[in-house]
């Protein structure tokens, strides 16, 4: 009887231990089902993030109704951010690595770019993510002549979901996003190439994708909390 109020079944597969405020994942396909057999669940070009396309909004909602689960993840952003991004020298001396700290507005140009993109809140943004769902999705823009990267901005983890892999290559070609899963209907999502790093300015507009892995997911990983 115990246990019957103290886990709730937040999907198939998916359970919330209200105790331990943890999220337990009793099966893989329930998080990924696009990938059980190696066959598509959906017609859709996205693989979906759970069993009904909206396991990411369900472990927010759950997470934030405990003030200390949520007090947790905010603490580790906080020491993830630490005093934010800093620029160093590097220099090799006695066959040790040594950094030296430089200022920032040493370098105009990449201030400018700091100054530009708000990388601050940027970073903590990114953070925020990767430290709720151990994945990162950032928007890189080039300028005109297609010689650099000008701006940068944050793409939602709960709002993005992964393209299908490509049957051919196992590659991610694309990203999905919308601010109305889990069913968005046509024109209510955009669609995004995923950035490649050995042809940087292929696109117009393009997200890089960064993830820590986990040992059995294929699209979306699972955070170690």
């Amino acid at each position: 009887m115990a246990l019957k109020y103290s886990i709730e079944e937040l999907n198939k597969g998916i359970h919330f231990g209200k105790k331990s405020s943890t999220v337990m994942e009793v099966t893989k396909s329930a998080i990924e089902p696009d990938t059980q057999m190696g066959l598509a669940s959906s017609v859709y070009p996205w693989a979906n993030w759970g069993a009904d396309n909206n396991y990411p909004q369900q472990i927010v909602d759950e997470n934030t109704q405990d003030t200390t689960s949520a007090g947790a993840l905010s603490f580790k952003v906080k020491a993830h951010y630490g005093l934010g991004l800093r620029l160093f020298k590097k220099r090799v001396e006695k066959d040790k690595e040594i950094l030296e700290p430089v200022l920032i507005e040493q370098y105009p140009e990449i201030d400018d770019f700091f100054y530009e993109n708000d990388i601050e809140n940027l970073q903590e943004e990114l953070i925020t993510d990767f430290e709720w769902f151990n994945q990162i999705y950032t928007q890189l823009i080039p300028n005109k002549a297609k010689t650099k990267i000008v701006q940068l901005s944050r793409k939602m983890a709960v709002k993005t979901r992964l393209a299908k892999r490509d049957p051919k290559t196992g590659r991610i070609n694309n990203i999905y996003y919308s601010g109305e899963w889990p069913n968005p209907v046509t024109g209510n999502y955009a669609t995004v190439p995923v950035f490649d790093k050995r042809d940087p300015f292929r696109h117009s507009n393009a997200v890089f994708i960064h993830r820590q892995p986990s040992v059995d997911k294929d699209y979306y990983p699972t955070p170690s909390w």
